[in-house]
């Protein structure tokens, strides 16, 4: 009751400094909501771990995505969500391509998609396995992309029509196993 009596007699300030000609005359039931409503500033972010994150080659810009299955990509200058997105999937990595016109997101399920950094067009839905990828990385000249799984398979993808067609052109077996001899 005290804090709502503080607040009143804010409320009744308020009302002096902005209509001081005024007779001053408030209704609790109709004023006191009015003069309530303070402005918000929407907060964009991720409400569950984030997993992946890449910086933009050209830009001033990354990439974030997580588990809430939501891609950010934010502006490194006004500390601010360029675009999001929902990716009906949970990410576990990301990357741009060398131009900064494509991303590939990873997921957990063991798929991952290629969009387009600007529209969020989506190429293509791909899955290689059921374990996450964990790592995916685009050669410098664009050309091949590697996708690392959680199972120790590397799968290996020749890239056509800039960025946006993928053909599979094998997978690696990588060992886990080590000697401390």
């Amino acid at each position: 009751m005290v804090k709502l009596l503080e607040m009143w007699n804010l409320l009744l300030l308020k009302k002096r400094l902005l209509e001081p000609s005024l007779q001053l005359h408030l209704n609790l039931t109709t004023d006191f909501p009015q003069l309530c409503r303070v402005p918000q500033e929407i907060v964009t972010g991720h409400v569950d771990e984030v997993w992946a994150l890449a910086t933009h080659p050209q830009q001033q810009q990354f990439l974030s995505a997580g588990y809430d299955q939501h891609i950010h990509l934010w502006d490194t200058l006004t500390h601010r969500a360029v675009w999001s997105s929902n990716l009906g999937d949970q990410a576990q990595s990301a990357c741009f391509n060398a131009s900064g016109d494509v991303i590939v997101v990873g997921m957990a399920s063991g798929k991952w998609m290629a969009l387009d950094s600007a529209t969020r067009e989506v190429y293509g839905v791909h899955s290689d396995g059921h374990e996450p990828i964990q790592v995916v990385r685009f050669s410098p000249d664009d050309r091949f992309l590697a996708l690392g799984s959680r199972d120790g398979v590397v799968y290996v993808y020749q890239v056509a029509e800039g960025s946006r067609r993928f053909n599979r052109m094998g997978r690696c077996m990588v060992s886990r196993e080590f000697s401390t001899e």
